[in-house]
């Protein structure tokens, strides 16, 4: 209804939320929505098996459950930037296999300034 109304015109999405499946089929019926995705690094599970992440979860398979741990883990040399990228990835092509159109990527700022962590080298068409 918003988006219909003009409301809101640009939304992102969490390929690792529980609601997902409903709001990327909903995002791809409205061909004006602008549509972003927020890359979870975080809290929740990832998109990829945690055989194939484990710098970035906890011993359950689950993502880390805050930006603390995340960080200090981090900055102590235990997260694999190549396992960031690769889980990242993976919530990007989730969200084009769902027929939504990605028009921008989001994560939280303060990975931003973190050295190799660039969700914007992720972004449209560098990403296969």
């Amino acid at each position: 209804m918003f988006v219909e109304n003009r409301e809101c015109t640009s939304a992102s999405l969490v390929a690792t939320g529980a609601a997902f499946d409903r709001a990327a089929r909903y995002a791809a019926s409205q061909p004006d929505l602008d549509v972003g995705i927020h890359l979870m690094i975080v809290q929740g599970t990832p998109v990829l098996a945690r055989e194939k992440v484990p710098s970035l979860v906890a011993e359950n398979g689950a993502f880390l459950p805050g930006y603390g741990e995340f960080m200090a883990r981090y900055l102590g040399g235990g997260v694999r930037d190549e396992e960031v990228e690769a889980e990242w990835s993976a919530q990007i092509a989730l969200l084009r296999g769902n027929d939504a159109s990605l028009a921008h990527p989001a994560s939280w700022a303060a990975f931003i300034c973190v050295g190799g962590l660039d969700p914007h080298s992720l972004s449209k068409g560098e990403v296969s």
